[in-house]
């Protein structure tokens, strides 16, 4: 009989975030090194103040880096949240300084929208990059340590009975083979959907987990999502309407705090799955308790939990 408590009180084990500040500090200095580059090809003045401007978002990124990571998604939208915002302040200051010499390249330096659509792709694509490559690297959870692996059907049938035991949430085949799709319900909405996609690689013993959100038709939720405000238009404008109706494809990664990862009542027996009351009551209004639940599942099922925010297979 596989059985496993129903309270779990060891640490998970959660992936470091040493990587998210490596990466960030990296990102700005390279994005500093170009604003600085174009202060040569454009024949600016250049001098200690300078040359503080362009490092200072890298400076800040390593200062975010000694932060505290008791809150994962604080520590990780601070450090995103600074090498996405500042590349931007520091091309408009570069932009915005005045020749005083010799061009180092009159020709680019008499076009300088060539030279700044590159930078801002260029970040674009970076942080889009990062991105992708954080929500693999930064939310892997090990399996629980002493937790007893169980087979791939084995896991299905437990995610079933999970299920059944009023989790709200439906458990379907997906088209490949080994893929489970969760379709949470968390709204009565209909026009709204979250799912969890499972890609259970046995031989790995890991859950590749990707988690796609759509809205067709669906009424607003907050001021944000009614907001037809486009790049460049102004903050307030009074005329402007807002949406009565929305549509939206995305996919995310839900970042799983691990404080209540390890508090989170689930008794597994054989293929049997049973949720504390409290666990049951918590699911059917927050996505983020939701997924955790099935997160603890899954690691208490022998399993590493793999978030991945890429279309398709991962193996």
């Amino acid at each position: 009989m596989i059985e496993s408590l129903a309270l779990h009180t060891d640490a998970p084990r959660m992936a470091p975030l040493g990587r998210v500040p490596v990466l960030g500090v990296a990102l700005l200095t390279a994005m500093g090194g170009l604003a600085w580059a174009w202060l040569v090809i454009a024949g600016a003045d250049r001098g200690p103040f300078d040359v503080a401007v362009c490092a200072a978002p890298a400076l800040l990124a390593l200062a975010l880096a000694f932060t505290s990571q008791d809150d994962r998604q604080q520590y990780v939208a601070r450090l995103l949240a600074c090498a996405a915002m500042l590349p931007i302040l520091l091309m408009m200051w570069a932009g915005s300084q005045e020749a005083v010499g010799m061009p180092a390249l009159a020709a680019l330096a008499q076009r300088p929208w060539i030279f700044f659509s590159v930078f801002a792709l260029l970040h674009a694509a970076l942080f889009v990059a990062a991105v992708l490559w954080l929500a693999r690297s930064v939310t892997r959870i090990e399996a629980m340590r002493g937790a007893a692996a169980v087979p791939a059907n084995v896991l299905v049938q437990r995610l079933q009975a999970l299920a059944k035991a009023g989790v709200p949430f439906d458990l379907v085949r997906g088209e490949a083979e080994g893929v489970w799709v969760a379709q949470l319900h968390l709204r009565a909405n209909e026009d709204r959907s979250h799912r969890v996609i499972f890609d259970i690689d046995e031989t790995a013993m890991t859950v590749h987990v990707r988690e796609r959100l759509g809205a067709s038709g669906a009424a607003p939720v907050d001021a944000g999502e009614a907001s037809l405000r486009s790049i460049g238009d102004p903050a307030f404008e009074p005329a402007r309407p807002d949406a009565q109706r929305v549509w939206s494809f995305h996919a995310q990664t839900t970042m799983i705090v691990p404080a209540q990862l390890a508090a989170t009542r689930l008794t597994l027996r054989d293929a049997l799955a049973e949720p504390g009351p409290d666990a049951v009551v918590a699911t059917t209004a927050d996505a983020d308790a939701l997924v955790t639940l099935l997160c603890a599942l899954v690691t208490r099922s022998g399993y590493a939990w793999q978030p991945l925010m890429g279309i398709g297979r991962s193996r």
